[in-house]
């Protein structure tokens, strides 16, 4: 080989490594803008869901909260395992007889330090609430004094739930079986349901 093939050899990979690097720290400082950016605004939806109903009132919720410039997730609150990494969280759960569906509680109790330490919000879905009243309001909020006592959360949502028999699995059709009879319906207030995501404090 000779000198100008051996210099012309050296120069490619010089710019070779140039670029390489270069590449490297674009990267870099792009992750490094991706983690920071959403810190200060990520906020974590977590929902406990049975027929469905409590996942479409969490994904509302997660739709206003985006509309605020807020970097959202709404997840199953079953794949939930840490919310540290959360600037807030809202949790909300169906509820089973009398009380949030094991999911919904799990994800309280694991991170319960960490709930009470950011801005936090608990929503129930519930078929009680198809009627919003004083005596509904104090019997679903007893449903919720289990978590209510471990987390005082910065804001609570009481919400009606809808009742589609086809929906239910065999567990869920053998309980309503037992209760007194609940007409089919959709008892969800959209209007009110924007309204408490909208009002959610993140200071």
């Amino acid at each position: 080989m000779n000198t100008d093939q051996s210099l012309e050899r050296r120069e490619f990979f010089k710019k070779i490594g140039f670029t390489l690097a270069a590449t490297t720290l674009a990267c870099n400082v792009a992750e490094m803008i991706h983690a920071d950016e959403p810190t200060s605004k990520r906020v974590l939806v977590a929902y406990a869901s049975r027929a469905g109903s409590t996942a479409e009132v969490a994904e509302a919720i997660g739709q206003v909260l985006r509309g605020k410039g807020l970097a959202v997730e709404v997840l199953p609150a079953g794949k939930v395992t840490d919310v540290s990494a959360y600037r807030a969280a809202i949790v909300g759960s169906a509820v089973r007889m009398g009380k949030w569906l094991p999911e919904g509680s799990k994800l309280v109790d694991r991170n319960r330090a960490e709930l009470a330490a950011m801005p936090t919000g608990f929503f129930t879905v519930c078929l009680t609430m198809q009627k919003d009243t004083p005596e509904n309001r104090r019997v679903v909020e007893g449903y919720m004094q289990p978590i209510l006592q471990k987390i005082h959360p910065s804001s609570v949502g009481l919400f009606g739930g809808k009742m589609d028999y086809s929906s239910l699995g065999f567990v869920d059709r053998f309980i309503v079986s037992k209760m007194k009879k609940v007409p089919e319906g959709d008892y969800r207030d959209w209007r009110t349901i924007r309204a408490w995501a909208g009002g959610f404090g993140m200071s």
